[in-house]
Order: C-alpha cells, then sequence, then structure tokens
C-alpha cells in the first residue's frame, strides 16, 4: 500500500539534486561547524536517507568538493582591475569575503585536501600580478609567496578572533591598553585593505634591489 509518507519521500528524492545538496550542505557547516559536517547531517537536512546521498556525491570527500564548488559560486572571482596592486587588492578582498560567508569551509578545505579549477586560477592570476609589478622574476615568486601566505594568515586569524569572547572585564579593567583595543568599535575591512596595501608596499621596497638570478 502507498502511503502519504513514502510518496512524500518519493516527492523529496525527485527533487533531489547537486545544487540542492550543496545548498544543505552549506547550511550544515555554518549551523554546526566543521564537526557537524557529515553525509548523515547532510542528508538530515534534506529529509532523506545518507544512500540517497550516494546517487549523487561518491563519498565525504565529494561532499566537501561540491560544499567549496556552491561558495566559490556564491562569491565569483573579481575582475581583472587595470593596475597589478588593485587586482591584489581585490583578490585579497574577494578571498576574505568568501571565507568570511562560511567560515568553516576552509577548515573543511584543508582537511579533505581540495583543490578546485578556480583555485589554480587564482594562483595564476596572484602571481602574474606580481610578474606584472617591475621585480625580477625572482623577486616577483618570492613576492607572491610571501604575500600569499600573510594574505591568508590575516583572513585564518580574523575567522579564529570572530570565535572568541573577550576577556574578563576586571582584567581589562586593570589593563588600559587591553581594555583600548576590545572597546575599540574598527572597521574590519578597512583594516584589512590597509594591511594588504602596506604588504604589497613593503614587499615591493624590500625586493626592488634583488638581483635577477
Amino acid at each position: 500500500m502507498i502511503t502519504w509518507a513514502s510518496q512524500s519521500a518519493e516527492l523529496r528524492l525527485a527533487d533531489l539534486d547537486r545544487e540542492r545538496i550543496a545548498r544543505a550542505a552549506l547550511r550544515v557547516i555554518d549551523e554546526s561547524g566543521f564537526k557537524g559536517f557529515s553525509m548523515r547531517a547532510v542528508a538530515k537536512q534534506l529529509d532523506v536517507t545518507p544512500m540517497a546521498l550516494y546517487h549523487y556525491v561518491a563519498d565525504k570527500d565529494a561532499l566537501a568538493s561540491l560544499t567549496l564548488e556552491a561558495v566559490m559560486s556564491e562569491h565569483p572571482m573579481p575582475a581583472e582591475q587595470d593596475h597589478w596592486r588593485e587586482d591584489l587588492l581585490a583578490l585579497s578582498l574577494w578571498i576574505r569575503e568568501s571565507t568570511l560567508s562560511h567560515p568553516a569551509v576552509a577548515q573543511l578545505r584543508r582537511a579533505h585536501q581540495i583543490w578546485l579549477p578556480g583555485m589554480f586560477d587564482l594562483i595564476e592570476r596572484w602571481r602574474a600580478c606580481w610578474l606584472r609589478s617591475g621585480l625580477s622574476e625572482v623577486a616577483a615568486q618570492r613576492a607572491s609567496g610571501a604575500s600569499s601566505l600573510a594574505v591568508i594568515g590575516l583572513i585564518d586569524e580574523e575567522v579564529n578572533i570572530l570565535q572568541f569572547s573577550n576577556p574578563d572585564p576586571e582584567l581589562m579593567d586593570k589593563l588600559p591598553n587591553l581594555s583600548a583595543i576590545f572597546s575599540t568599535d574598527e572597521n574590519a575591512r578597512d583594516n584589512f585593505e590597509l594591511v594588504v596595501r602596506s604588504l604589497i608596499q613593503g614587499l615591493c621596497s624590500e625586493l626592488a634591489d634583488q638581483p635577477a638570478s
């Protein structure tokens, strides 16, 4: 006998596709974090059995890749800027925006060692920016590596800070500098841009005289 429940389940399965799964996976990781991300949790979000997902994703690694693809589709890479410095800044702001939109996804990517085509495009463009800088190729390569590590590290630390509460108020009362730092209402995006611009300028200055070989 066909019941209402079985009909509903069939309808849910009929509507299932990779896009719906990706959206559900993002909801799971946003709400439950990296530790709460699993095939079972995503299936529960969709009100289907975990086995239903295996028609669309082979395993948890594939589910993680699909999730990251969804984040990148939400935030397309910005158009190339005329000046290489502005292009680096635009890319840095794009990485930050993408990461902060779904903070736990960065941890998911590292855990599952995910490489997507868009990531290779980013690496190619990042290095191309530095090759347009006028630095020697050796210096540009060094600047490309150093700047990418610094920018990613800065964003990762911003994500970490968002997860912490302020220190004990009594401690802050005893340490005026600490209190001033935590009570200042600063624009995080502006601070990020300031650091990235300073980083680019500093690397150019430091590496300008580095020999070509």
